[in-house]
């Protein structure tokens, strides 16, 4: 049982330093070290089945030291991969320092003020033109040829100095 468990780790320390990448690599650690049917697994699971005492603790600690050496070099070998496709990949992929940042991304506008400026856009091909400023309400119906007046009450938003201005320039009799 002893040459098996020698050769068998041999094995194993052979095909982790033949393992190329790390799916390789896995699958070697998987073939010997899985939990359910790994090789040198397989091997602690029989030191059940040795009689004596002093035999089932010498090999235990010699399968145990196996496994512990298998163990140490595969993860040597999964370090040496990656340490090689992190220099392969920085090889690849030089890094100019002299080369401008790309631009930064700016914000959005708000979904409302798309909106705003998409309908002044279609009013505007209708032949209307977009006023900014304060809110203007004129005392004069403008439709129908300026015939008559509204009634205007001081109780309504035309009569207030802060929030709204009256057009009285254009009609002198309504100056106040």
């Amino acid at each position: 049982m002893t040459a098996d468990l020698h050769s068998v780790a041999a094995e194993a320390l052979e095909a982790v330093a033949a393992a190329g990448d790390l799916g390789a690599l896995d699958a070697v650690r998987a073939r010997y070290l899985g939990r359910g049917d790994g090789e040198l697994t397989a091997f602690r699971r029989g030191l059940g089945t040795i009689a004596d005492p002093d035999g089932r603790r010498q090999m235990g600690q010699m399968v145990n030291e196996l496994v512990e050496r298998v163990t140490g070099a595969a993860d040597d070998r999964q370090r040496d991969i990656e340490r090689a496709a992190r220099a392969q990949s920085l090889e690849t992929e030089a890094l100019d320092l002299t080369r401008p940042a790309p631009p930064l991304r700016r914000g959005r506008l708000n979904p409302v003020t798309l909106a705003s400026i998409e309908i002044r856009r279609i009013f505007a091909q209708l032949g209307y033109a977009a006023v900014e400023g304060p809110e203007v309400i004129s005392a004069f119906p403008v439709a129908a040829g300026k015939v008559g007046e509204i009634n205007v009450f001081s109780s309504t938003p035309l009569s207030s100095d802060q929030s709204v201005h009256l057009i009285t320039a254009a009609y002198p009799r309504m100056r106040q």
